[in-house]
């Protein structure tokens, strides 16, 4: 991304946060490398309703507190379910720590670089290419 930036010009990336995710990552990555993204899409989407009805559930009896939860609950049950399964379907997902983000950029000599955690669950993080 920085080759194709001109000086002085603006790189701006929005990732995964491992804060908060950590129990994807630890329970749920392994059975999407395992299965889920190996399988035909019609039938993971299939299998994405049962998941999505438990995090329905979950969501409006208001478990979670974390703003990502709160903005979900928003959503319709669809919309969801189409949130759910493009979480299944990844060959590779990175769930990056604050430092670990902030360093993408920082260590690849961007200047200014700024981080900001999104809905408590992401990472925005921007800086400008040297002039």
């Amino acid at each position: 991304m920085i080759d194709a930036v001109k000086p002085g010009g603006l790189v701006f990336i929005w990732i995964y946060g491992y804060e908060n995710n950590d129990w994807i990552v630890k329970y749920f990555n392994p059975l999407r490398n395992l299965l889920f993204c190996r399988l035909p899409l019609p039938l993971v989407y299939t299998l994405s309703l049962p998941l999505t009805a438990i995090l329905w559930l979950i969501l409006r009896f208001g478990l979670g507190k974390i703003e990502y939860f709160k903005f979900l609950r928003q959503f319709s049950f669809r919309h969801i379910r189409a949130i759910v399964y493009d979480q299944m379907i990844p060959k590779i997902a990175n769930y990056y720590k604050k430092d670990e983000a902030f360093n993408l950029l920082n260590d690849a000599g961007l200047k200014d670089v700024k981080i900001r955690w999104v809905n408590q669950m992401s990472w925005t993080v921007m800086g400008y290419k040297a002039k």
